[in-house]
């Protein structure tokens, strides 16, 4: 995924420095697209992070 905005825009989520993917998979404004990708791509580097709750965490906050 590409991101369209900030510091890293018009580069890859692979390519950009995992401090930077993790900041931005907290911010609130966010998409759910996005935090997803985030996400995917933190897992793919670090291993799995399931069991923390990062995501459900995020999906539940976003319903209300």
């Amino acid at each position: 995924m590409i991101l369209a905005f900030g510091k890293h825009k018009g580069e890859d989520i692979c390519d950009v420095e995992i401090g930077y993917l993790k900041w931005l998979e907290q911010q609130e404004w966010i998409s759910l697209e996005l935090r997803k990708e985030l996400n995917h791509e933190i897992e793919r580097r670090e291993g799995d992070r399931s069991s923390l709750g990062i995501e459900r965490k995020h999906l539940k906050e976003k319903k209300k």
